[in-house]
Parts: structure tokens; C-alpha cells; sequence
């Protein structure tokens, strides 16, 4: 391995080192700080997921690959790539690449809401925990937005149980609301395949 040499992709934020069963990897940045190196088999598959996490954590800031890909590719991708960082290792990288030490326990005024001042575009963090399993929810242009995504979450993991935030729900479109509940499931997924989550 000490020969290897690393190459640069034709795509943003993918390189290849090695030859091995994975040697292409995407590497996600904010700032100066790395957040994580997520693997993958093709160089396809390394700049799919690049777009991926571009637009989970920097969304409409956010430069893209020029790739086509299929509903179904997407489906399957999107898949394997929520499974790599959604383990607790790879989301406190996530968040230490930001100068964050630990996950942050405070909030804005909103629960499930932290306003990372560092990031000058989509500053406002989403989360929800349930069973000891923190959801990355995604960033978000303002407050209002992240507190709202709260309640979309809170509502579907907790059924109406859970506290929700004062804010107003119709600043979400039909299509955020979609992907915001796919998020969720794609990290419930990955967490029953782990055994982390009883269902």
C-alpha cells in the first residue's frame, strides 16, 4: 500500500488509491476541514454519492457532479451510502470536521435544531434522537425550516407523542417533506440491519 498512489477523478471530491476491492473513495469538505471518506467499488458510484452528501449537508449551496442516474441506481446508492455514515463513529467525524468536540446537547430555540455559525450557507442543523440513535435530518437556510423539519420527524418516529415546535409547517413544500421522511428511513434501515433498532 505504501506504493500506491492517489489519483484525482474527473468528478468533485472523488479520488482512487489502490486497487483493492473499493479503491474509490468520496471526500466530503467543509471549509478547510474534512469531514469523512466514504468508499465505493466504481468511480460512478463515488461521485453519485458525492452529490449525495452535497446536497444532505450543504443543499441548494451545493456544486454537483454532472451524472445521470436511474431512479432505481439512486434508490440502491443511496442505501449503501447512509449505511457507511450513519454508524456513530462517522457522524461524530461529521461533526468534529466542523470544530464541534462532541455532539451538541444545545439547541437554537427550537428543539432538534443547532446553528453551526462556522457554515455561511445552510447553517441550521436538523436532528432527532430515539433510542439512543441520533437522525441527521440535514442543514437548512434558516431556523424556522430546521425547527419545522423537527416536527416531521417528531411526528413520524414518535406518532404525535413528542413535543413539537411553534413554528409554521407551511413553509415546508410537498417535496422537502419527502425527502426528509426518506432520510429517516434510510437511517432506520441501516439501523435495523446493524441490530440498533428494534423497528
Amino acid at each position: 500500500m505504501d506504493n500506491d498512489k492517489l489519483f484525482k477523478s474527473r468528478y468533485i471530491g472523488v479520488y482512487k488509491l489502490g486497487d483493492g476491492s473499493k479503491p474509490w473513495f468520496t471526500h466530503m469538505r467543509f471549509g478547510n476541514d474534512s469531514v469523512l471518506k466514504v468508499h465505493s467499488s466504481t468511480e460512478r458510484i463515488a461521485s453519485i454519492k458525492y452529490n449525495l452528501l452535497a446536497r444532505f449537508f450543504k443543499g441548494d449551496c451545493a456544486q454537483l457532479n454532472d451524472i445521470l442516474l436511474t431512479p432505481k441506481e439512486h434508490r440502491e446508492i443511496a442505501k449503501e451510502l447512509f449505511k457507511q455514515i450513519t454508524t456513530p463513529t462517522a457522524q461524530q467525524k461529521m461533526l468534529s470536521a466542523q470544530g464541534v468536540k462532541k455532539i451538541p446537547t444545545a439547541t437554537s430555540k427550537f428543539v432538534g435544531v443547532y446553528h453551526y455559525k462556522k457554515l455561511s450557507c445552510n447553517s441550521y442543523y436538523a436532528y432527532i434522537c430515539k433510542e439512543k440513535r441520533r437522525y441527521n435530518l440535514g442543514y437548512y437556510p434558516t431556523e424556522d425550516i430546521a425547527g419545522a423539519v423537527y416536527n416531521v420527524a417528531a411526528g413520524t418516529l414518535y406518532f404525535g407523542t413528542k413535543k413539537l415546535n411553534n413554528v409554521d409547517m407551511n413553509i415546508l413544500d410537498d417535496k422537502l417533506v419527502k425527502s426528509v421522511l426518506a432520510k429517516i428511513e434510510s437511517q432506520r434501515l441501516g439501523s435495523i440491519r446493524e441490530g440498533k433498532y428494534g423497528g
